[in-house]
C-alpha cells in the first residue's frame, strides 16, 4: 500500500516541479545574464550586473515602498472592517448568518480587472460617485486618480472592498468556534460586550489574527497589480508603481527580462521572508 501510496504522489510531484521549481531556478539563472529580446540577441553573461543595477535603482525603492504601503494599509484597514463585520454577523442567527455572508463574499469572485473598472468610475474625477458625494455634502471634489497620495488611496480602498470579505468569513469562523458556554458565563456576571471582546473573544482569535494578516499580507504583496494596472497604471508618474507592475512594464514592454528577473529574486525572497514568519508563528501556534 505505501508503494502504491508513493507511485500516487508521483503525478502530483511532477507538476509541482514543472509548475514551481523549474520556472524557480530559471528566473535565478535569467536573472545572471543580460537579455533583451527586442534587441534579438543570444543571453550574455554579466554575474551580478543586474543586481547591482536594480539595488542602485532609485525606481526600485520606489516601487518596493509603494508595494510596501499598500501592503501594510490595506491588511490593517481589512483586518478592522472584518473583524467588525465578523461580530455583527455573529450576532444573526444561523440561516441569515449564511445568507448575509454569501453576500458579503461577492467582491471576491470578481476579477482583479472588473475590481479595477469600477474602482476607476467610482473615483473618476467626472462621472465618478465618490466625488458626487463629497460635492453634495461638502462642495468640493478630490483629485482621486490625479494626485500620487489620493491615488493610493483610492487603490487601497478599492482593494478593500473586494478582500475584507476573506477575513469575514475567517473570523466568523474562529467566533463561532468559541465555547457558548464561556460567552452566557461572561453576560451572567455583566460583562459587556467591550468586555467579552477585550477579555474573550480577541485572546481566543491571537493565533487567527496572526495566520490571517500573514497570508493576506503575503497575497497583497506579490499580486497587487490588476487594481493598479486598470485604475491608474502606476501613476501619476510613478506614484502608485508597485513591483508587480513594475516587472510586467520591464519584461512584456521593455522586454528586459534579465532586469526583469533579478526584481522578480527581490520579489521572490521578501515574500521568503513573510513565510518564515508565518512558518514560526504556526510553530507558536502550536
Amino acid at each position: 500500500m505505501k508503494k502504491i501510496g508513493r507511485l500516487l504522489l508521483v503525478p502530483a510531484i511532477v507538476l509541482l516541479l514543472f509548475l514551481f521549481v523549474y520556472p524557480l531556478f530559471f528566473n535565478f539563472y535569467l536573472s545572471f545574464f543580460w537579455l533583451n529580446l527586442y534587441a534579438g540577441y543570444e543571453p550574455r553573461f554579466i554575474g551580478f550586473y543586474n543586481y547591482v543595477s536594480v539595488l542602485t535603482d532609485p525606481i526600485f525603492y520606489n516601487a518596493f515602498f509603494n508595494t510596501l504601503v499598500f501592503t501594510v494599509v490595506s491588511v490593517m484597514l481589512e483586518f478592522i472592517v472584518g473583524l467588525a463585520v465578523a461580530l455583527q454577523l455573529s450576532k444573526l442567527k444561523a440561516s441569515w448568518m449564511g445568507v448575509v455572508s454569501a453576500l458579503c463574499m461577492t467582491p471576491m469572485f470578481l476579477s482583479e480587472v472588473i475590481e479595477g473598472i469600477i474602482g476607476r468610475f467610482l473615483f473618476s474625477p467626472r462621472i465618478g460617485l465618490i466625488n458626487a458625494i463629497t460635492e453634495s455634502l461638502f462642495a468640493t471634489t478630490l483629485p482621486w486618480l490625479t494626485d500620487k497620495t489620493f491615488a493610493m488611496w483610492a487603490v487601497i480602498l478599492v482593494d478593500l472592498w473586494k478582500m475584507f470579505p476573506f477575513l469575514v468569513i475567517i473570523f466568523l469562523a474562529a467566533i463561532i468556534s468559541i465555547p457558548k458556554d464561556l460567552m452566557d458565563a461572561m453576560s451572567l456576571d455583566g460583562a459587556s460586550q467591550i468586555q467579552q471582546l477585550r477579555y474573550l473573544i480577541i485572546p481566543c482569535m491571537l493565533p487567527v489574527f496572526a495566520i490571517s494578516i500573514l497570508v493576506r499580507s503575503i497575497d497583497a504583496f506579490t499580486k497587487v497589480f490588476g487594481v493598479v494596472y486598470v485604475m491608474t497604471a502606476g501613476g501619476p508618474g510613478i506614484g502608485t508603481d508597485v513591483i508587480p507592475l513594475r516587472i510586467f512594464n520591464i519584461a512584456l514592454r521593455a522586454f528586459q527580462w534579465g532586469i526583469a528577473t533579478t526584481w522578480g529574486v527581490f520579489a521572490f525572497l521578501f515574500s521568503v521572508l513573510l513565510m518564515v514568519i508565518y512558518l514560526y508563528v504556526m510553530r507558536w501556534k502550536r
